[in-house]
């Protein structure tokens, strides 16, 4: 060969080896998610018939908008899983509806522009119906013929994925496929739901116990899945790009966890094989216990089921394979059993002990954690909003400590309007629902309208019985109806409903949903699509906020002015005014958490994480800042108030570390300020500098070439750009807002 020829393939397979590295592993990735959540009920729903868009997103939950995963970014969490069924969107060659990959693709950069990890993956296909050829749910089966049969389309689907990102960085990952089941619809192990037994013996030979178990079933099942795992890999690899090197989820036999001991419940663990011997491959399991029988379950029981999980995670997965876990779904077992049946409704403590224990053992292992699509569900996801504020809550603080204040939006934080849009006749909504019976609380219900539908057309309030049939009714003819369950025949009331019966759609406005309680007060609910009810639900732009939020940047500081808004400052940012002292910036009031802005009032913001903060809006009027030299506008517009305008900015060189006020223009002329910005003036007599930092020392610190942790793990060249981690290379870096050096 000729040797030039040979030194250039040489280079080239450096270059490329160097650049893979530049990757995270799957195990940094893993320990970098932290805590996650499932955008359930979106993208993985489903039905026969039904190919559109928008019709299969709204399903089950109305569209999902990018404040959703801000509001996400917000409280702490730092991945989100999207499952995606993909048959509907196919056609008969396999080709993927480019409508569907565009909207895939749009929801997966609003994860991304947040800073989180975001996992795609093949959900449904996989789906849970025994008769593998019913309506195309369910095509991928854990069955070697399965396997044969399929693989060509399985690749094909994954060819289009992979291709369609291949250019994105480490934060976006790939899994194969969802809970994948043998034609049994077995969980717990593969053969679980067969009729045939086999007997379990003592040490003296007695038998004692029969269970259910088919090896020709079970190991076909265990292959598919391997071979599964393997196309997967091997056809994202080929599709070049960051495709690569991207780290990659393979899923266990039905994803399951090995939490119970039992002869073959660890069989899913010992069976699963590593597609491929790199250090960009991650596994999954779901788990969802049980933490109530005829009683509540103790947490020792609860915590040796986990302890024991752990353990089978660490010996077949980490010791045998050196790869991470992730648990992409879990809660409790009834997590989706509906609205005032699940452990959430029934036994919240003990649920919340079980959600302490379980997450803080999974941060312990370094196992990320994406909780099963509760926390903002329905019509709360439109607003933006956690339904679920207290769980969302507890999940964070599990994880990043007791002291931590997630930066939490709740329903409270809204003053609400919903519009419902009834598809067509005898389309309906939930109003309410308690599987106890609402009227052992409750004497009424009461619907609030923006406007009254028309005298002839037929809307109603409607009672419904505990077999899910229609009861006793109230015609809804004015803004303001109330429907008395005392006048309701049936008992126990399960749910109240809002039905069209006219031809038809129908399109109203709610504007309040209130469950009055015996005594006369109120609790206000939020209405609900429902399964088959052919409607939707969407917050309205009259559906206003109590707050307002402010994003801090990655360098830690931003600047913030509301006119005619007092604004409570959130946990872990501090708001300063300024005034100036010859040629440095004097400090004239800070403002710590719960301390209130007052409204026209500039700060300064600056926290130790770049993030986006909820400022509650507060009737608090709050301590001025005199002598503040911070100005600001609620539109964008020129700049007044004095002689000399700066500007928040970093130096001509974007040093990371230059942070502080710049002549905007030449003279520090006036220019056009941001919305909400705030910006220095002075007059002519004290602008004494073209510039006031807020770092004015600059001064440079030597560490070590080792593996150092920082504080927010961000890392900087010189000239501002960000890396992905520590940097091995010798050379002047910044790092929490300090000039390091690596020797």
């Amino acid at each position: 060969m000729n040797k030039r020829i040979f030194t250039i393939i040489c280079l080239l397979a450096t270059f490329i080896t160097l650049h893979a590295q530049e990757f995270e592993t799957a195990t940094e990735a893993v320990k970098n998610m932290k805590v996650g959540w499932n955008l359930g009920n979106t993208f993985d729903s489903h039905k026969i018939g039904v190919t559109g868009v928008t019709e299969t997103e709204t399903l089950r939950e109305p569209i999902t908008k990018p404040e959703l995963m801000e509001m996400m970014k917000m409280a702490g969490f730092n991945a989100i899983r999207v499952p995606v069924t993909w048959y509907p969107h196919l056609d008969a060659s396999g080709n993927i509806d480019p409508a569907w990959m565009n909207r895939i693709q749009e929801v997966v950069d609003y994860v991304i522009n947040q800073g989180m990890y975001c996992i795609i993956n093949v959900h449904h296909d996989t789906g849970h119906k025994k008769n593998e050829n019913d309506g195309n749910k369910g095509w991928l089966r854990a069955k070697r013929e399965n396997y044969l049969k399929n693989k060509e389309l399985f690749e094909i689907i994954w060819q289009q994925i992979a291709t369609e990102f291949k250019d994105y960085n480490h934060l976006l990952l790939f899994e194969g496929y969802n809970e994948m089941l043998d034609t049994l619809g077995s969980f717990n192990y593969a053969s679980y739901e067969t009729d045939k037994r086999i007997d379990i013996t003592n040490e003296q030979g007695d038998v004692v116990a029969q269970i259910p178990y088919d090896a020709d079933v079970a190991q076909s099942a265990y292959d598919a899945v391997n071979a599964y795992a393997k196309s997967f890999v091997e056809t994202v690899r080929a599709t070049g790009g960051n495709n690569a090197h991207r780290n990659l989820i393979v899923s266990t036999y039905a994803a399951a966890d090995a939490r119970s001991q039992g002869t073959y419940n660890k069989e899913p663990f010992v069976k699963m094989q590593k597609p491929e011997d790199s250090n960009h491959i991650a596994f999954e399991i779901h788990t969802y216990p049980p933490i109530v029988d005829d009683t509540l379950r103790s947490m020792e029981y609860i915590a040796r089921q986990i302890d024991y999980m752990v353990s089978n995670i660490d010996t077949f997965f980490v010791q045998r394979y050196n790869a991470p876990v992730i648990i992409g779904e879990w809660g409790t077992s009834n997590v989706d059993a509906g609205s005032g049946k699940t452990d959430y409704d029934l036994h919240r403590e003990h649920m919340f002990n079980f959600v302490d224990y379980f997450v803080q053992k999974m941060k312990e292992n370094d196992i990320a954690t994406f909780y099963w699509m509760g926390l903002s569900d329905k019509t709360n996801r439109s607003l933006p909003a956690f339904n679920q504020a207290d769980l969302a809550e507890r999940i964070l603080k599990a994880y990043y400590g007791e002291d931590y204040e997630p930066n939490l939006i709740s329903q409270n934080d809204y003053h609400k309007e919903y519009q419902v849009n009834f598809a067509k006749q005898y389309a309906e909504i939930n109003l309410a629902e308690d599987a106890n019976g609402l009227e052992t609380n409750y004497k009424a219900i009461r619907l609030v309208l923006a406007e009254a539908p028309a005298s002839n057309k037929e809307l109603r309030i409607r009672a419904i019985k505990p077999d899910n049939t229609h009861g006793d009714y109230n015609y809804v003819r004015s803004t303001d109806e109330i429907l008395n369950f005392s006048t309701v025949s049936q008992s126990p009331i399960n749910k109240i409903n809002l039905k069209w019966r006219s031809d038809g759609s129908l399109t109203i406005n709610i504007k309040h949903v209130y469950l009055i309680k015996h005594d006369g007060s109120t609790a206000e609910v939020v209405p609900k699509t429902i399964s088959g009810g052919n409607s939707t639900i969407q917050a309205t732009t009259n559906s206003i906020p109590n707050y307002i939020k402010a994003k801090i940047s990655d360098l830690k500081y931003s600047t913030l002015y509301y006119g005619d808004k007092n604004l409570v400052v959130p946990p872990y940012v501090t708001a300063t005014a300024y005034s100036v002292d010859g040629k440095k910036l004097q400090v004239v009031k800070t403002y710590e958490s719960k301390d209130v802005i007052p409204a026209g009032t500039g700060v300064v913001l600056t926290s130790e994480n770049g993030n986006t903060y909820k400022f509650s809006i507060s009737d608090e009027i709050g301590e001025p800042a005199t002598g503040n030299m911070l100005r600001g506008s609620d539109e964008a517009q020129t700049t007044t108030g004095g002689d000399r305008y700066y500007m928040l900015s970093l130096n001509a060189a974007s040093d990371p570390t230059s942070v502080g006020f710049y002549y905007a223009r030449a003279n520090g002329a006036a220019f056009t300020n941001g919305a909400h910005k705030a910006y220095l003036a002075l007059p002519a007599a004290q602008a004494k500098a073209f510039s006031y930092l807020f770092n004015e020392t600059n001064g440079i610190s030597t560490i070590p070439n080792d593996k150092t942790e920082t504080a927010n793990g961000f890392w900087y060249t010189i000239d501002g750009k960000r890396l992905n981690g520590q940097p091995t290379k010798k050379g002047v870096y910044i790092v929490d807002g300090k000039k390091v050096v690596i020797r």
